[in-house]
């Protein structure tokens, strides 16, 4: 005999799966900025294309920032390629 959940059951399932969504979500935002950031040192000092790459990142971390402003590891990568940002263009950051 197969047991039904009740609907108190299933929604706190749904807010619990739609809570582990925006985790995975977040997650896959860090690790992209952190891809991006770190294919940005592969490339020459001066490069366009460095900048570029920093420039994603850069959005990417705030993207993950609005998801979660409370989350220490995002906001250090964010202060970290702000840095670069700045070290590389000192006027525009």
């Amino acid at each position: 005999m197969k047991v039904r959940p009740n609907r108190s059951q299933k929604i706190g399932y749904e807010k619990h799966s739609g809570c582990q969504g925006i985790r995975a979500v977040l997650a896959a935002l860090f690790r992209w900025g952190v891809a991006l950031q770190q294919r940005s040192r592969l490339r020459p000092r001066n490069s366009k294309e460095k900048v570029k790459l920093l420039e994603q990142a850069r959005r990417i971390y705030e993207d993950a920032l609005q998801m979660d402003s409370a989350n220490p590891r995002v906001r250090e990568a964010l202060s970290s390629c702000m840095s670069e940002l700045r070290y590389r263009n000192p006027v525009i950051y």
